[in-house]
């Protein structure tokens, strides 16, 4: 059973028969490998000459979500640019799986905005620190309360010269 698909999405989607051979590549596959959809139909992936990638990875997990009847997840990188695919069995009205559905997307931006923000909250949370006691035992919440102030000034935790 062939259900149609909208090629309008930013993510490659493609479907592989049960022997990998690509059976459908949305057109903005060009936009990133540089080669024509037509290239690739009918072909496994390793049949196919992409310069400075290696298959074999992709190939490895979607005969794994064949034999495993399970969608499994591929991120790789290319020239630059990191890509997370899902890879989805499809299954016949037999039960059995037919071809696989994969949707691979950039998520570059994404990446370097979560890596950015963890880089910041480190930051933070090493400024924050470097204003309380360094040997303080207690919960973050605690040592906003008066007794790491207090240590600050008579180097004791809790004691205040007063």
């Amino acid at each position: 059973m062939t259900i149609p698909i909208r090629a309008k999405h930013l993510e490659i989607i493609s479907r592989l028969d049960h022997e990998l051979r690509y059976i459908y590549l949305s057109p903005n596959l060009a936009g990133i490998f540089g080669s024509a959809t037509a290239v690739f139909l009918g072909k496994r992936p390793v049949e196919v000459a992409i310069p400075d990638y290696d298959w074999s990875g992709f190939e490895t997990r979607r005969r794994e979500a064949i034999d495993k009847r399970q969608a499994t997840v591929h991120e790789f990188q290319y020239r630059g640019r990191h890509y997370r695919t899902r890879i989805i069995p499809e299954y016949s009205s037999g039960g059995g799986v037919e071809s696989v559905m994969s949707i691979t997307e950039d998520f570059t931006e994404r990446l370097r905005a979560e890596l950015e923000l963890r880089k910041l909250y480190r930051a933070t949370i090493q400024a924050a620190g470097r204003g309380a006691a360094t040997n303080c035992s207690r919960t973050t919440r605690q040592c906003r309360a008066k007794h790491c102030r207090n240590q600050t000034e008579s180097g004791a935790p809790g004691r205040s010269n007063s």
